[in-house]
């Protein structure tokens, strides 16, 4: 058994504190522009060559387009600090049995920590799986309450139900709110598993293109199972699993960490840098054309150089996004 050490919270909440990473040139102040929620709004993060985030972007060095038409930005916001980043954000958490009783203790406590440095704007809802679907809580902003549900957490054991969870945990983001205070919620998923499915009744493309349709950004936390190798320095590299081969994190703008040795403050540490480095863009989709069809999205940013990585590259067409 790892012994967790009596500094594990006070150092995770410091290194919260002191996200993001700064870039060349970064803005004091988040900007945000209000409008009304009759938009297509696109999530997105934007990196050097070298993958340093680029935080001092304004809402002129974007260009979005629909069908390869260039749409007027209505709506733009970002973030300059994970506290003062809103979201509404789903926490669906792998019962299986899997997993070994110290990895859910310590991954429970670190989700904990987590939520307790969210921005006062944030809701946040809990989901648990393994071969059934259980949401322990709705959304809430309140942290001792979700703190309390997380330590109540037993049943453990069964089978994996990972993309019938990630469609749950989507269904709920439909009904959360979509502004608070004037700042709209980020959607945002975080799932920590051992990336095995064994009994999801939904197929994981349909998932993805959910979680596209309705803005979400999907991160996964993996416990990872090693296999041994040849020439590997440490002896081992973490197993490709059927979460990564589906490529969700990836088509969602979010991102797959994978946790050593019990080590969770580096992994919510990348989340929370992650997160408060991202920009919202939000436009008014064309009227002209029929209900359910696909559109296609694309952002681009003025400046040279730069890498653009969006949680949505299209959706379908309702009348009114």
């Amino acid at each position: 058994m790892i012994q967790i050490r009596k500094t594990f919270s006070t150092l995770f909440l410091l290194s919260l504190l002191l996200l993001p990473v700064a870039s060349a040139q970064q803005s004091e102040e988040p900007v945000v522009v209000r409008v009304d929620t009759d938009l297509v709004a696109v999530d997105l993060t934007v990196k050097d060559k070298e993958g340093n985030f680029i935080l001092d972007l304004s809402k002129d060095d974007f260009e979005i387009l629909e069908n390869g038409e260039v749409k007027k930005v209505e709506f733009f916001q970002n973030t300059r600090s994970f506290d003062q980043s809103p979201l509404a954000l789903v926490f669906a958490l792998d019962l299986s049995g899997s997993l070994s009783e110290e990895e859910t203790v310590v991954s429970r406590r670190s989700i904990a920590e987590f939520i307790e440095m969210l921005d006062s704007n944030s809701v946040c809802g809990l989901i648990a799986f393994n071969n059934k679907i259980e949401v322990l809580e709705n959304f809430t902003d309140n942290k001792k309450k979700l703190s309390k549900t997380l330590q109540k957490i037993k049943g453990y054991g069964g089978s994996t139900r990972i993309y019938d969870a990630i469609d749950r945990a989507i269904t709920m983001l439909k009904k959360a709110p979509v502004f608070r205070s004037g700042k709209r919620l980020r959607r945002v998923i975080v799932v920590v598993t051992d990336g095995f499915d064994s009994s999801s009744v939904i197929d994981r493309k349909e998932v993805s293109r959910r979680a596209r349709d309705n803005g979400v950004t999907v991160y996964t936390i993996t416990l990872p199972s090693y296999s041994p190798t040849i020439g590997n320095a440490l002896g081992q590299q973490r197993l490709p699993t059927l979460l990564d081969i589906s490529g969700i994190t990836e088509k969602t703008g979010g991102r797959d960490f994978t946790v050593q040795n019990n080590n969770y403050t580096e992994v919510f540490n990348g989340i929370a840098k992650e997160i408060a480095s991202g920009y919202m863009l939000a436009y008014h989709p064309s009227q002209n054309g029929q209900s359910g069809e696909f559109r296609k999205l694309e952002v681009k940013v003025k400046r040279d150089g730069l890498i653009i990585q969006t949680n949505r590259d299209g959706f379908l067409f309702n009348g009114k996004e």
